[in-house]
């Protein structure tokens, strides 16, 4: 073949893949379903089910937790080997939704496949408290990692001893500096379930109160977590759906959040029981004492209330939760009572 008839073809060729080109359109490209999700990870992608008449030079995801993630999110390239394909996202947040679209690209431009969503599980776990062997549960919510179960500690990290009372009448005699606890009805299998009741000193171990987030009140806690202020519990509360306004107030606030830190059924509460326990929380309702000034115990299996390290004139902040209640009511309480302790770990 002569040198003038191969450049005659090579310009016919590029005329023709011109002509194509010219008539080319958008590619299809599909959003597939988010697969392997965990607390920090899930696995999205797409296919190209056409590349319009010209050739796929980029494929690849937006993702974030807007709506819209291809203006607000984040672009992630895929390659452009396969039709279908695929990444894994990791270090993500537990109980986040996330919103991802595939896209691809060619010539003529780029298209988008349909806007598909997941969220992520939560986190969870189990870690031994050095003090006395006693197993807890743990859950990561948000960016916050939270005991799965009430307090059980009868001792502080240095070995000392918390006081253990019992009579009424003992208890009545107790200030808002004294440190003292006991299990609801004074039995020790009830205490197993749903942990010790702690006056606010002894839950903080005589430490002054704080409004920190993150937290600095080891208190009663064990070593490596501490107690959980006010703020750190408005975090938990907002990062399950509470607005800020509706979380600075007092009394019952909030829709649908205390229901999903409640444990579900009735196993532990009582049979009108609304709790979802979404969150992994897992709240069980281990009542109080002296929560009508009588030093008696009050509502095993009706209601739980959590003390904060965090005060307001002279009592402390708590969070407290009902049987047949969706919200989270949060008020102050005297510091002479006996509530329950969920500690929140260091950051």
């Amino acid at each position: 073949m002569s040198e003038g008839k191969l450049f005659l073809i090579i310009i016919l060729a590029i005329l023709i893949i011109d002509s194509c080109e010219k008539n080319a359109d958008y590619p299809t490209v599909i959003t597939t379903s988010a697969e392997s999700i965990s607390a920090t990870s899930a696995i999205i992608g797409g296919v190209v089910l056409s590349d319009g008449g010209a050739r796929v030079t980029k494929h690849g995801v937006y993702w974030g937790i807007s709506e819209i993630p291809e203006s607000s999110g984040n672009k992630l390239p895929v390659g452009t080997d396969a039709e279908v394909f695929s990444i894994t996202l990791e270090g993500l947040t537990a109980l986040e939704t996330y919103y991802y679209k595939a896209y691809a690209i060619n010539s003529v431009g780029e298209a988008t496949g349909n806007l598909e969503s997941f969220t992520t599980q939560y986190g969870s776990g189990v870690f031994t408290d050095i003090r006395d062997g006693h197993e807890y549960k743990w859950v990561t919510i948000g960016e916050q990692t939270w005991m799965a179960e009430n307090l059980n500690a009868t001792q502080y990290a240095d070995g000392t001893t918390i006081p253990l009372v019992e009579e009424a009448s003992a208890w009545s005699l107790l200030g808002t500096t004294a440190k003292a606890y006991c299990y609801y009805d004074n039995n020790d299998s009830i205490g197993n379930i749903y942990g010790a009741l702690y006056t606010w000193a002894a839950a903080m171990n005589g430490e002054a109160g704080s409004n920190a987030n993150p937290g600095t009140v080891q208190g009663v806690c064990p070593t490596g977590w501490h107690m959980p202020s006010d703020e750190e519990w408005k975090e938990l509360e907002m990062f399950l759906g509470m607005s800020q306004a509706e979380a600075d107030k007092e009394d019952h606030r909030g829709t649908s959040e205390g229901d999903k830190l409640k444990e579900a059924g009735t196993t532990h509460w009582a049979s009108s029981n609304t709790g979802t326990n979404t969150s992994g929380f897992t709240a069980l309702p281990g009542g109080g004492r002296d929560i009508q000034g009588s030093y008696s115990f009050w509502r095993l299996g009706d209601v739980t209330f959590f003390w904060t390290s965090s005060e307001k004139d002279y009592r402390a902040w708590i969070r407290y939760l009902g049987y047949n209640g969706t919200t989270v009511a949060r008020t102050a309480f005297f510091e002479d009572v006996g509530l329950s302790v969920r500690c929140i770990k260091n950051k």
